[in-house]
Formats: structure tokens, C-alpha cells, sequence
């Protein structure tokens, strides 16, 4: 059976890092040292925002043959160049200054499993991709005022810029996930010691523990969205789908206000139907909408929905 760190040992095959000047060829490759590679959509896009064009306008240039005009705008300047294989996966300032996954694994992974909080286990990869990761701890089961749950540890992270490196503490109750905000940050990964995470950790699961009764309260809790409230939902149709059994066209169109049950619509983070990294993105919606329920809501009326840019 594979591990983690099997799985990882695969994912960096291939891996390499240049910090060259680089050169884009009039069909939108990029050509670094002595090499000529296809650009991941995260990489064009780095790309676009770095010569200061749209996706459109580079996609346009590149089917008419002309993209090297680009080349203009990047000459005389290194880049940190993140590729795999023949791909750029990433395109980056080389004043960024990268951590890896393969970095979490040596270096966190066993300061956190050494603490022993929440008797950890194995970890898991639920994600493992160039744009972000995300890396599990899980624990045991506990019951706290009543209500069962089950902590463990969440870490994501992005290997080319797309997020920092974060530990944040995730709660699987009855029927619902959350995700909590982050424990540890990118900043604190090398610099932190053992105590300050542990203490860090202690503080977040006491937090949570505390808040367990509202969370409850409010899981039975409803909600009305009018038509016009889920144009301000940005979820792809799988997760409208998922979460109210109709694509946002549908929903938009609407003549009446539709009533929802939290508790029904919290099931959603545990769906296996959507992608890791919008599970994620829903748990940490939640989790600030249970915690905060009046914020969100006025009198059963949806007044606003909490985002997140990133995991």
C-alpha cells in the first residue's frame, strides 16, 4: 500500500527549477535556457498578469503566430520557472521563495504527529497538485458538550504561488465538515518552536470546543435566498448542484424566495461528488457561517454568504 510519502516521491518526478531569463515563442511557448515547454492554465495565467495582458488577448496572439511580442516585455529579466516534464506549472518572481510539499512532509509533519494533541495518525493526501495540496492528520473521535466529533489536522499549501502554507483544524460532525481559519501560517513554518505550535494547536481545539454548542444551535437553523442571492454564491455548477439539486442558471431564475435547512445544506462538505479543493472551500464557508450565524443571516433571510479567495 503507498504512502504519502510514496505518492509525493511520484508527484516530483520530473520536477525542476530554472531562474533564467526567458523567451516566448510566436505559438505561446515558453522558452527557457535550452529548452522550449507548454504552460500549465496557472502558468499562463502568471504569465498574462506578468506582461500585464489578458488570457484572451495571449490566447489570440498565439493562434495568430505573433505571441513573441511578449517577449519585449520580459527581455532582460530572470523569472523562476517551475516545471514538470515538458509543462511550466508555475512562472514566478525569483524573489518568491517556494515550500514545497516534499518541505512539509520533513519538516512539519513530524512536529505535529510528535505533539500527539489529537493522537494523530498517518496522514493522508486528499489533494496533491501543482496550484495547491492538501494534506491530512486525522484524529479520534471525542464527544465535547454533547456533541461527537472528530478533529484533525488540515495542511495546504501551493507550490507555485497560488497559496501559503497554512495548518488549520477541521471538525467532521454529524452530517457536516469545517474547516477552521489558519493555526499556523507560512511565516511560522521554520521560525516556530514545538511549544508555540503545540500551544497554537491547544488554543485552536479549545476554541472549538467552546463554540461547539453554538455550532449545534445553529445547524438547525434555516435559511430563505431570494433569486438574486445566488448570483453572489461563486461556486461552479457542480457545487450548486450538490448543495441545492439545481444549477445557479436555474436557481437565478427563480420567481419565489426557497427556504433551506443549514443541516441539509452543510452536507455538502462531505461530498465526495466535488473536487478537494471546493470541499474545502465550502468548509471554511461554513464553519464562519455557524460561528457567526447573525452576521450572515437577518431574520432567516440570507444578508450575505462568507468568502474565501483561497484554501
Amino acid at each position: 500500500m503507498a504512502t504519502y510519502v510514496d505518492e509525493l516521491e511520484r508527484f516530483t518526478q520530473g520536477c525542476k527549477d530554472y531562474r533564467s531569463e526567458v523567451r516566448v515563442t510566436p505559438r505561446g511557448l515558453l522558452e527557457v535556457e535550452d529548452s522550449t515547454f507548454t504552460l500549465s492554465p496557472g502558468a499562463r495565467e502568471q504569465l498574462c498578469a506578468t506582461c500585464g495582458v489578458s488570457r484572451r488577448f495571449f490566447d489570440s496572439v498565439s493562434a495568430e503566430g505573433c505571441a513573441d511580442v511578449l517577449s519585449v516585455v520580459l527581455e532582460g529579466r530572470k523569472f523562476l520557472v517551475r516545471a514538470r516534464f515538458e509543462t511550466v506549472r508555475g512562472f514566478l518572481s525569483t524573489r518568491f521563495r517556494p515550500i514545497d510539499n516534499k518541505d512539509v512532509v520533513k519538516t512539519l509533519v513530524p512536529r505535529l504527529k510528535m505533539l500527539k494533541l489529537l493522537t494523530l495518525e498517518d496522514p493522508f493526501w486528499e489533494s496533491l497538485q501543482d496550484e495547491y495540496s492538501v494534506l491530512c492528520i486525522p484524529g479520534t473521535r471525542r464527544e465535547d458538550f454533547g456533541v461527537g466529533y472528530t478533529p484533525s489536522l488540515v495542511i495546504t499549501n501551493s507550490e507555485v504561488g497560488r497559496g501559503a502554507l497554512s495548518v488549520r483544524l477541521r471538525a467532521k460532525l454529524e452530517g457536516a465538515t469545517l474547516l477552521s481559519d489558519p493555526v499556523i501560517r507560512r511565516t511560522h513554518l521554520l521560525s516556530s518552536s514545538t511549544f508555540e505550535i503545540s500551544e497554537a494547536l491547544r488554543n485552536a481545539l479549545l476554541t472549538l470546543v467552546n463554540a461547539l454548542p453554538v455550532i449545534k444551535r445553529n445547524l438547525e437553523r434555516t435559511i430563505r435566498f431570494r433569486p438574486f442571492d445566488f448570483k453572489w454564491l461563486r461556486y461552479p455548477d457542480e457545487v450548486f448542484e450538490e448543495m441545492f439539486g439545481e444549477k445557479k442558471s436555474s436557481l437565478l431564475k427563480m420567481n419565489e424566495a426557497r427556504e433551506y435547512g443549514v443541516s441539509q445544506l452543510v452536507r455538502v462538505t462531505q461530498s465526495s461528488s466535488i473536487s478537494a479543493y471546493w470541499r474545502c472551500m465550502l468548509q471554511r464557508n461554513f464553519f464562519d457561517l455557524l460561528l457567526s450565524f447573525e452576521e450572515y443571516v437577518k431574520q432567516s433571510w440570507l444578508y450575505r454568504w462568507p468568502k474565501h479567495s483561497t484554501i
